[in-house]
């Protein structure tokens, strides 16, 4: 399950947009397509206003290969609904699934994304919304449900696998 935190933090501005990541895999192969494994993502975000988003979906933060600037494996993405917004996890060129939770302007939330990489197959990509405390650290069989799963999409069959985390 995922861990506490252990630091590194990336703040975003309406002028550094997408050239704001983080490296977590310090070479190419750390996660490769061809080795089932689980990776956890987590971040806090803060949406200030409802209007300024797409009410069809826009991505706010991307999972992308350890060694590219653009080509992704998972994104969390946003949607308004009325005055309050929705957040969702999708697969490259798949469909968005999206928490039930409705979440308030001007409230922060907790994010977590887990990819599940499975060699062979289709990769998963879980997301929670605020998942409760006490779940956190938790064995894999332990861990709850997720509020959302993305199974469509495209898979990353290179051997470079995830490695960067870029605030959109």
């Amino acid at each position: 399950g995922l861990v506490p935190s252990a630091g590194d933090k990336a703040d975003l501005t309406n002028t550094n947009s997408v050239t704001t990541y983080n490296l977590f895999a310090p070479q190419a192969g750390v996660f490769p397509a061809n080795r089932t494994t689980n990776v956890y993502y987590s971040f806090l975000y803060r949406f200030n206003n409802a209007a300024d988003v797409d009410p069809a979906g826009e991505p706010i933060v991307q999972i992308n290969r350890q060694n590219s600037g653009s080509a992704y494996t998972v994104r969390a993405f946003a949607r308004s609904v009325g005055n309050q917004l929705q957040i969702g996890v999708g697969k490259t060129n798949g469909t968005v699934a999206w928490a039930p939770t409705l979440i308030p302007v001007n409230t922060t939330v907790f994010v977590v994304i887990r990819h599940q990489i499975i060699a062979g197959d289709f990769d998963v990509a879980d997301l929670w919304v605020n998942p409760a405390p006490a779940t956190l650290g938790q064995p894999e069989d332990n861990v709850p449900p997720p509020h959302a799963t993305a199974t469509d999409g495209s898979e990353d069959t290179s051997n470079t696998g995830p490695g960067r985390i870029y605030l959109v």
